[in-house]
């Protein structure tokens, strides 16, 4: 039996990224001293890493077939107030043995059959870099909380069929919105959250007229997760890449308040090029 234990804290947070991302076959692993879940998407990438207070594991993985299904049998028998969560193997009547994982209470054991590891892929384990030692130049960064990533969903959900947003940096950053019938919102950034880090840089990777797009979904993300959020926009340009990302970093308090669990959430850009007839006016 190898024992998997959480923090409030951290089931709480987990919640809100399987509400939002909808991850399924999840993989649990360990590196770097921190116990990690990465949850990869179509151009987006949610990553949660914690310290042994607020998440640890007896075995090297967890292969987890449905991360909403662990989620609601850990709320089943009330964990983590009540209860206890294990990676076991079993034998059924008919002598077949099974990995499950099992939540157990004192009235209620309710199981969940692991992921096959052979389902997992690289990107599974794919791990955030940190902002230090990024090696994406960082173009200028967007501090935002929770209020104003509430206004921001709003604004996205004025526009019907909103998929993706454009991000321009001039003299202020500014977010367009496009609607499936051409409704158009501009949204502008309070220069008192923004910081540009390099102005040369700024004025080379958003050149006039040039489109540089992320999903929208990716804002929707933040905000149903709720954090306050350190946001880079980063830019790598070589001979193989020319790539824009919005790379968003929070520290969320828990069990222990030396040692937060750290939640990133990425993007990168979608080619203009893909998506026919996309156009604004500015």
């Amino acid at each position: 039996m190898n024992n998997i234990t959480f923090s409030q804290q951290f089931f709480d947070l987990l919640k809100k990224v399987v509400a939002v991302a909808k991850p399924q076959q999840t993989l649990l692993y360990k590196k770097d001293g921190r116990c990690r879940i990465t949850v990869p998407g179509q151009a987006l990438f949610t990553h949660l890493s914690a310290g042994p207070a607020d998440l640890n594991f007896d075995c090297e993985n967890v292969n987890i077939f449905s991360l909403s299904e662990f989620v609601k049998y850990a709320e089943a028998i009330n964990y983590p107030t009540t209860g206890s969560v294990s990676v076991d193997k079993e034998v059924s009547m008919s002598g077949r043995f099974y990995e499950y994982i099992k939540f157990s209470s004192s009235d209620i054991t309710c199981r969940t059959i692991t992921a096959d590891p052979s389902c997992f892929k690289p990107m599974d384990r794919n791990t955030p870099r940190s902002r230090d030692a990024d090696p994406m130049k960082r173009v200028a960064e967007i501090a935002m909380d929770e209020g104003m990533l509430k206004d921001f969903d709003k604004k996205i959900k004025l526009v019907p069929g909103c998929r993706f947003i454009t991000l321009m940096v001039d003299d202020r950053v500014k977010f367009y919105m496009k609607g499936k019938l051409s409704q158009q919102i501009t949204y502008l950034i309070d220069s008192n959250c923004t910081r540009y880090i390099d102005d040369a840089l700024v004025k080379r990777v958003f050149l006039p007229g040039k489109v540089i797009m992320f999903p929208a979904m990716y804002f929707s993300i933040l905000k149903g997760i709720g954090a306050q959020y350190d946001i880079d926009i980063r830019n790598v340009t070589n001979a193989q890449t020319v790539m824009t990302a919005l790379k968003a970093h929070a520290a969320i308090p828990g069990a222990n308040p030396d040692d937060p669990i750290r939640l990133f959430v990425g993007a990168s850009e979608v080619s203009a090029a893909a998506i026919s007839n996309y156009d604004l006016v500015v």
